[in-house]
């Protein structure tokens, strides 16, 4: 044992000069409804080589694997990857599209196997959740595939997915549902651990009440967005080494824009846009807390991520609550009416003849 730990005393050593840092392309899940322009993105990603299990991508202009057709067996998928593994190619990004049609495929082999195709009844794929739980098991011999190609090739993975709800358990109160890529939740749990982004590509959608209790979306804008910061409402991420200003635009080149920026740089100027609506008290503070007299961009960005994402909270909820103690706006007195518009006027008299028939005067 103590050979070996000298043999590796690098990988072991206190000396913080010789740690290193590997950031290799990320590792991407981006699910979205059906034509909201995942394809478009992946296939517009450095030098892309498309795996396809769907048709969708069929009028792209993009290389893929197979040249004609798409992946109709789970090996076959398997064997694409180790193609990419082995061969001689310069391509950067490999892109499956869907990875919701990998799990299909993978399901089928599954059945065949292990149930003898059966889907339904007793002993079945279905019953008591065994063939889910079976495939995530050999979704694991994917991604250690996809990870191989990741770490040996340097090659950036987007895993593009289908949008669906997923139940989320909820300690503290009821369940509820979250957007998250349409698959099984056995799947799910292994393919989230393994990926470093997961991005919601949606549109921005506003609901209106109408009559019969009946709701209304409409989308707002044409423009279309990638999500990576997760919330109760959908499942995003965005692991450390990777992380970038949530939302943008669903572009291939904002996406790379975005991911190269330092993150602290979009941090301090939120936080020297919200300075102005506080407190000269709140101010002084934050210049304390820089170590200057005066709150600048480049004393913001020493404290570091983690530091400004909590400043920032704290500023917001601080104005919200100020918003909410905030008195409303008195009401106007009303207007009292003038003595002429408060003087009623008298009835008119009916018209009609007297007893000498003359109009009366």
């Amino acid at each position: 044992m103590t050979s070996t730990t000298s043999q590796n005393s690098d990988r072991f050593s206190l000396d913080p000069t010789k740690t290193t840092r590997l950031l290799l392309p990320p590792r991407l899940v981006l699910y979205g409804d059906i034509g909201v322009g995942k394809t478009t993105f992946g296939v517009s990603a450095k030098k892309p080589i498309l795996i396809p299990t769907e048709d969708g991508a069929m009028g792209t202009d993009c290389p893929r694997l197979p040249t004609n057709g798409v992946c109709e067996t789970y090996e076959e998928v398997l064997h694409v990857i180790h193609l990419l593994i082995d061969g001689d190619h310069d391509y950067e990004t490999a892109v499956i599209d869907t990875i919701n049609g990998v799990e299909s495929l993978c399901a089928e082999m599954i059945c065949e196997k292990e149930f003898e195709g059966k889907w339904a009844g007793e002993k079945s794929y279905g019953a008591y959740a065994n063939g889910a739980k079976a495939t995530a098991q050999e979704f694991r011999t994917l991604l250690e595939a996809l990870e191989e190609l990741w770490r040996e090739r340097e090659m950036m993975i987007i895993l593009l997915a289908h949008s669906g709800l997923m139940r989320s358990a909820n300690a503290l109160g009821e369940d509820y549902q979250k957007f998250a890529p349409s698959l099984e939740r056995y799947t799910w749990e292994v393919l989230s651990g393994w990926c470093d982004m997961i991005g919601h590509a949606t549109r921005d959608v506003h609901v209106t009440e109408k009559k019969g209790g009946k709701f209304k979306a409409r989308a707002i804008g044409a423009e279309r967005y990638i999500y990576f910061e997760g919330e109760p409402g959908r499942d995003a991420k965005a692991r450390a080494g990777y992380e970038l200003q949530s939302p943008v635009l669903l572009s291939y080149d904002d996406f790379q824009a975005a991911l190269d920026l330092d993150p602290c740089d979009a941090l301090a100027d939120q936080i020297l846009d919200l300075l102005p609506k506080m407190s000269k008290d709140d101010y002084e503070k934050a210049a304390k807390w820089c170590g200057t007299k005066k709150v600048t961009a480049a004393g913001l960005k020493k404290k570091g991520k983690t530091k400004l994402t909590v400043m920032i909270n704290r500023m917001m909820s601080k104005l919200d609550n100020e918003d909410a103690n905030a008195e409303p706006p008195a009401e106007e007195p009303a207007k009292k009416k003038s003595r002429r518009s408060r003087k009623k006027k008298p009835d008119p008299e009916p018209a009609g003849d007297d007893d000498n028939g003359a109009a009366p005067e």
